[in-house]
């Protein structure tokens, strides 16, 4: 039986740089203004885009040719958080890409895992959705057996910080303002 690695959290934000984004001192936004003690994270979950992921896996049970439809694996990392300082809750939203290129040697690590293999498990751990999988109760194993010890490259990052709107028991918006 093949040993698996299990990350926990901290490693995963690390590996994401959300530890870098705090560590930095040029640039920082909220929530790297605040120090890592202040912000709580919550379990993450990965969307992934439906597309190709079905018929690479039908296509490997039918013992069919599957190159050319998917080269690499899109999605985006959700890692929702709460300041104790300001009270606000938002998501750091990572775009992170698995490849599958095995010419080459990336810094990153070897391809681990075989392009059927992790569309396998976004089927296997995925909630369909219309266009996308949702991986969420399996995010930590996901994470570290699947992306993180494979070739993959870590793009953009953004924060998305949630609105806080009150709204009363008739479902109508609680203003202090007078103007609306």
């Amino acid at each position: 039986m093949e040993d698996y690695k299990f990350f926990n959290t901290v490693e995963i934000l690390d590996f994401l740089g959300i530890k870098y984004n705090f560590e930095n001192n040029e640039g920082r936004q909220y929530p790297f203004k605040d120090k890592p003690s202040d912000i709580l994270f919550n379990d993450g979950y990965i969307t992934i885009p439906r597309e190709g992921i079905e018929k690479i896996i039908q296509n490997k049970i039918s013992d069919k040719d599957y190159s050319g439809i998917l080269k690499e694996i899109k999605m985006l990392v959700h890692i929702p958080f709460y300041c104790k300082r300001t009270k606000n809750t938002g998501t750091i939203i990572v775009n992170v890409s698995v490849g599958f290129r095995y010419d080459k040697e990336y810094k990153y690590g070897d391809v681990t895992k075989s392009l059927p293999e992790v569309c396998y498990a976004i089927e296997k751990y995925g909630r369909k959705t219309n266009d996308f999988y949702i991986i969420y109760d399996e995010f930590n194993y996901f994470m570290s057996n699947y992306v993180m010890d494979t070739q993959w490259g870590i793009g953009a990052m953004e924060v998305v910080s949630s609105p806080q709107i009150e709204i009363d028991d008739n479902f109508k918006e609680v203003r202090d303002d007078e103007m609306f």
